[in-house]
């Protein structure tokens, strides 16, 4: 059997319709997390994962490294069993101190339940996708490739978190990922392993200051992701919902509403944990704004002029889709 008829036949066999699957979508430190927190608020929806190896075959059919069929096969293949194991209570993440710990929500006690249940093992995979829950799956940039996204999950209901850039270009230098060895997924080439978005312009990435290094990456991320929305027909649109840290900060309570009826569910009594928490008395409109104007400055002194135009434009394209409120 050639490689072609192989990657049919699993794709086949595992071909399931993945209409009880959200994907939280956004570049990495868009607030994605903070997001996936309040929807452990909302009726049926369980908490969240992220598995890194997913968010790699998007990168690597991207990049051409990875066939549509073997892609998909192997994203179908991973969200499934993913799903089967949150459902008998397998890799539940405890540690208190991770924004994702399921012990800061007010669904811990059924993954207590389900971690302690010895018939869990009797559930079967079938069981798992006739249920009424959501499976709430975190992605890094998989827009940049959602074709791909919906050819694996056909149903499949996508939340897309943006930031201001000049914010997520501040947060990338604070965690020094204008370091290369900082990114987790890299190609190999000539000069060295790269971030795997600057497949096709790594020897223009190698050559920039660190400053440089992030808001050109930003630059591409978001050139890239614009791109692939262009080509995604109506329907398929309509299956995204555009949020932000913003709105999420400003507008809490609104943008909870909205996303209730995208997702058809209804938020638990218990959400107002979430709206008391400490994160609202510091991410007001008033202290966004403030703290932007210190971030801009600080960029500015370490930008070149290309770069820092590019920011620029990235900043009043954002402000013109409404997502930043300021």
């Amino acid at each position: 059997m050639d490689k072609t008829v192989l990657e049919q036949v699993v794709l086949e066999e595992f071909d399931y319709s993945f209409d009880r699957l959200i994907v939280v979508d956004g570049i990495t430190r868009s607030g994605k997390f903070w997001l996936t927190n309040m929807l452990m608020y909302f009726q049926n929806l369980e908490y969240a994962h992220h598995f890194r190896i997913m968010d790699l075959f998007i990168y690597m059919n991207k990049t051409s490294k990875l066939s549509d069929n073997a892609a998909v096969s192997l994203l179908q293949h991973e969200a499934r069993m993913h799903m089967w194991e949150v459902a008998l209570g397998r890799n539940i993440n405890m540690r208190q101190l991770d924004s994702s710990c399921v012990c800061k929500g007010p669904k811990a006690d059924i993954y207590k339940k389900r971690i302690s249940k010895e018939c869990g093992q009797n559930i079967s995979i079938e069981d798992v996708f006739k249920g009424d829950n959501y499976f709430v799956f975190v992605g890094h940039d998989w827009l940049t490739n959602s074709s791909l996204c919906f050819k694996a999950y056909p149903k499949i209901k996508i939340i897309r978190m943006e930031r201001n850039p000049i914010d997520l270009v501040y947060a990338w230098y604070k965690k020094g990922l204008g370091k290369e060895e900082n990114h987790d997924c890299r190609l190999k080439n000539k000069s060295g392993p790269r971030p795997w978005f600057t497949y096709d312009w790594q020897v223009e990435f190698s050559r920039l200051c660190e400053i440089d290094k992030i808001i050109h990456s930003i630059y591409s991320l978001d050139l890239l992701t614009k791109r692939s929305l262009e080509s995604l027909e109506p329907d398929l649109k309509s299956k995204i919902f555009f949020t932000s840290y913003e709105l999420v900060a400003i507008e809490a309570k609104k943008e909870a509403s909205k996303l209730c009826q995208f997702l058809n569910t209804r938020q638990m009594d218990d959400i107002e944990e979430f709206y008391s928490q400490d994160y609202f008395k510091t991410r007001d409109r008033g202290a966004i704004l403030g703290s932007r104007k210190g971030k801009l400055e600080l960029i500015k002194s370490l930008a070149s002029d290309k770069a820092l135009s590019l920011l620029l434009k990235l900043d009043q394209d954002y402000k013109n889709t409404g997502l930043d409120l300021s």
